[in-house]
């Protein structure tokens, strides 16, 4: 399989990683009622991967654009400033509640992760975004993304970070763990409640594996 940096890409289906079916659900569901909604969240999805992505080339595809991946290394971590104002001001477009309920689950995520690591962060490299075209699930992009991220950190010997809400089983089986959890509940009941991981995955963790595995 081929990967490479972002271009022009058509990717029609969410490339947030925080926007998963149980988070789309906690920040969307009885709250966003603004109703240009669909062309805010567009725009937003555009200035992550044009801007923090492809500008930084911090981005990755396969298979045409059928899965994306996003990710900081630390000497490409930071987003620019004009990344942060920029959400900033498309988030004016939304309800009390959407930016309230924004707002929580951006300072738990902070919170868990400078919890877990401390100020270790800025050594590590970070997975934040990662998405398959759902009529290609199945077929190993998504694996091969991670693969070259992996391949790139342990090279470099450092760890890596991420958060997921639905999808640890998937990371576990590339040697991540989850370090911190942290059940988030909506006001609304009708709204499952979001369970957040905080995920780490130690350099070199295959090499590791496969010693434990030979040595016993």
């Amino acid at each position: 399989m081929a990967y490479f940096a972002v271009g022009a890409l058509n990717i029609s289906y969410s490339s947030d990683s925080s926007q998963t079916s149980h988070t789309r659900d906690y920040l969307h569901q009885d709250a966003d009622t603004f109703w240009l909604r669909g062309l805010r969240e567009k725009l937003m999805q555009a200035v992550a991967i044009c801007i923090s992505g492809i500008h930084q080339n911090r981005a990755l595809a396969i298979g045409g654009g059928a899965a994306y991946l996003r990710y900081g290394s630390p000497d490409n971590y930071r987003e620019p400033s004009y990344v942060g104002w920029a959400m900033r001001f498309l988030s004016l477009f939304g309800s009390p509640e959407w930016k309230r309920r924004r707002q929580v689950f951006r300072e738990l995520v902070g919170a868990l992760a400078k919890e877990a690591f401390g100020d270790k962060l800025d050594d590590m490299y970070v997975i934040t975004a990662l998405c398959t075209d759902p009529d290609m699930q199945g077929c190993g992009y998504g694996s091969a993304l991670m693969k070259y991220v992996i391949d790139k950190s342990d090279s470099d010997s450092r760890d890596t970070w991420l958060v997921t809400t639905d999808a640890h089983h998937f990371y576990e089986r590339h040697g991540f763990s989850t370090v911190r959890m942290h059940t988030l509940n909506a006001t609304n009941t009708n709204i499952a409640p979001v369970i957040v991981r905080v995920m780490h995955r130690p350099a070199n963790a295959s090499n590791m594996t496969q010693g434990n595995e030979q040595a016993s």
